[in-house]
């Protein structure tokens, strides 16, 4: 649920220094309950994503998609570790491996 929301942040969806959704919004739109949307809201803004105003809602940190972007491209970075470590445990090769990740590329 808190990636789809970040993955909305990183597309646009949400702009920098504007009010995101409320609670009530957010229930909605992510189809969760109340006390999952305060967890998602709150955990950004333990993350320095959002700001909460209290009695106002929840608002996007100017300047904050290029924080949120290399914390994704972390992630990325450590999947792509664990599939060449899994490959090269199965007995792949170096040029096996980029075949694959080539291969995947033009599939997508």
């Amino acid at each position: 649920m808190k990636r789809k929301f970040e993955f909305d942040i990183l597309s646009g969806k949400y702009l920098a220094g504007k009010r995101v959704p409320t609670i009530l919004q957010f229930k909605g739109l992510y189809n969760v309950g109340e006390s999952t949307a305060y967890k998602v809201l709150d955990s950004l803004v333990d993350d320095g994503i959002l700001i909460k105003k209290h009695g106002v809602g929840y608002f996007l940190k100017p300047y904050i998609t290029d924080k949120l972007m290399q914390s994704h491209v972390i992630d990325i970075k450590k999947q792509i570790n664990e599939a060449i470590n899994h490959a090269r445990h199965i007995g792949l090769k170096n040029e096996d491996i980029l075949d694959l990740f080539i291969e995947t590329l033009n599939l997508n």
